[in-house]
């Protein structure tokens, strides 16, 4: 196999850049991997910074121009370059040493070679000295962070970070030179509008330098003005598989970028506007009038069977169609006691996986013979639904009926972090998050392409997450006469193969089962196992943190 070993680019744009420039050039000249070159943009320079550079000597291409903007030196930079990535680095910034041979090693393993790396990054002030790591993974999904409109919206892309394949630049577009301050966030939406792919290294390995000489008031005016049309013109442009795409739906993208960009008041008006529209096309949608669809799922205890079928009845609920699932002629007989003049329908449990063939509501409610629907469960949630368009799943608190002793947990066993939720469920239902199925009220296109399993609730709600956007509601709604089934469920869980099918990257996630010791970083969590017990960490900045991910790697490598 003939090992990849591009020439990338370094293009360093500079003015007045006498204080810094050095360190700069230095740090792409410290780079393990050699096969670079780098270029320096002078952009009319009136202070030593020609001079600085010219000791340099042959080590650098040195390249004077008028006064134009960063734009302009970028795009002079890449146009002269001979390298296959082109990789930015500011003047007054840092490149980590192993940058550039980390990102061409992720390159390395992926087929598509066309693919934007892109990682972390720390802050310094002007000293050199750290004031914090920015690791974005431990605020976002992986998966999102390898989703190229939604590290854009979300401010995920500092742009020093990125090795860019030079190509893409002729393709799509060079850097807007009539724009002063988010040149960057212009192109970046335009090439991953463009579907081309990105990867997430979750490593600082750059380094953003804070100091006296950057924004003024007067700059950052102007920058939230260009911030605010480029954002607007993005979110005009997106089609409905984009908004998916970038996080469940546009309701959704709408309410994350409505809050990281509460200073922007003409993008804040925009997005009002539009929520405003999908919240009125929503409560004609959700009404009194949308059926739900009840299925249970009968197994061989029917003692309890009279009470669920007591906690449907009374939920104050007109429009609902009740199905059971089985084959039990005898189940079916006390079914036509409990309902008397009451329609149902019965559902062969070799049809069982097949169910959107029998039901007609637009919303399901699952529910197996020892589970409870508290009062006013449906129409509280369908209140939720109606005013929360950006949600397809609706859950609340529940309790454990155990010898007739009522069980409440803690309310972290059921809040899901809003941009992590699929991570939550994932990697904490042993820990923390643990979410029953008759918990949830389901809008039915939110069960298309799920797998039914209905002796397994962790599967179905991994599947639903995935795709999903889960809303909780702070009151109790359901309860279960006995948690046994959900304990056996959650030991007979195959994760590696579940989480293979939905094409999430941890196959590893099975290891932990198979070992005394372990400990595994999966980018968001440190899961550590010894014996039987197991401990998920969240990722963070901590020195406790640092320490134990770097005892994982060792004892992993």
């Amino acid at each position: 196999m003939t090992k990849f070993n591009p020439l990338i680019s370094i293009i360093i744009p500079v003015y007045n850049g006498q204080n810094f420039i050095k360190d700069s050039i230095n740090s792409a000249l410290n780079q393990t991997y050699k096969n670079i070159e780098i270029i320096v943009v002078d952009d009319g320079s009136t202070d030593n910074t020609a001079n600085i550079v010219k000791t340099f000597s042959n080590k650098v291409v040195y390249i004077y121009k008028d006064n134009g903007g960063v734009s302009s030196a970028l795009n002079l930079g890449i146009k002269k370059s001979n390298g296959k990535y082109i990789s930015w680095l500011s003047h007054d910034d840092l490149y980590i040493n192993t940058k550039i041979e980390e990102q061409i090693n992720e390159l390395n393993k992926l087929e598509d070679k066309n693919t934007i790396i892109y990682s972390g990054y720390e802050l310094i002030d002007e000293n050199n000295n750290l004031i914090s790591a920015i690791e974005i993974s431990s605020k976002n999904e992986y998966r999102y962070l390898n989703n190229g409109l939604y590290a854009a919206i979300m401010y995920c892309l500092y742009g020093c970070t990125l090795l860019i394949p030079k190509d893409i630049f002729y393709k799509v577009s060079f850097f807007n030179e009539e724009l002063k301050y988010c040149q960057d966030y212009e192109l970046w939406l335009k090439i991953f509008k463009d579907k081309y792919k990105i990867r997430y290294i979750p490593k600082v390995l750059a380094q953003y330098r804070l100091h006296q000489q950057q924004d003024s008031s007067t700059r950052k005016t102007y920058m939230i003005s260009e911030a605010e049309e480029i954002f607007i013109n993005a979110l005009s442009s997106f089609n409905k598989n984009d908004y998916k795409n970038i996080f469940y739906n546009k309701y959704n993208v709408l309410r994350i970028m409505k809050n990281i960009h509460k200073d922007f008041p003409n993008l804040i008006a925009y997005i009002n506007k539009e929520q405003n529209i999908l919240l009125e096309k929503n409560k004609k949608y959700i009404n009194d009038h949308n059926k739900i669809s009840i299925v249970i799922y009968i197994d061989n205890d029917l003692s309890n069977l009279e009470n669920v079928v007591d906690s449907v009845l009374k939920q104050n609920y007109i429009n609902i169609e009740i199905l059971f699932i089985t084959d039990n002629s005898c189940i079916i007989n006390q079914i036509d006691i409990l309902l008397k003049n009451i329609k149902y329908k019965i559902i062969p449990t070799n049809e069982k996986e097949n169910i959107f063939n029998f039901i007609e509501g637009d919303f399901i409610q699952f529910l197996r013979s020892k589970d409870i629907l508290l009062e006013n469960k449906f129409n509280i949630q369908m209140e939720d639904f109606k005013n929360n368009p950006h949600i397809n799943i609706s859950y609340s608190k529940y309790y454990i009926v155990i010898n007739n002793k009522k069980k409440y947990l803690n309310n972290n066993t059921y809040k899901l972090d809003n941009l992590k939720q699929f991570e939550n469920i994932v990697f904490l239902w042993n820990e923390k998050i643990y979410i029953p199925l008759y918990t949830l009220l389901i809008k039915k296109e939110a069960l298309r392409n799920v797998k039914i399993i209905y002796n397994n609730d962790y599967l179905i709600i991994v599947d639903l997450a995935y795709n999903n956007y889960f809303n909780f509601i702070d009151e109790y709604l359901a309860c279960s006469l006995d948690d046994k089934v959900y304990k056996k469920e959650l030991e007979s869980i195959d994760i590696k193969n579940k989480l293979i099918d939905i094409n999430f990257e941890s196959s590893k996630y099975n290891k932990i089962s198979n070992k005394i010791f372990y400990m595994y970083n999966n980018y968001s969590y440190l899961i550590i196992k010894l014996l039987k017990i197991k401990i998920t960490i969240k990722r963070s900045n901590s020195i406790f943190y640092k320490v134990l991910l770097h005892f994982s790697n060792c004892i992993n490598n």
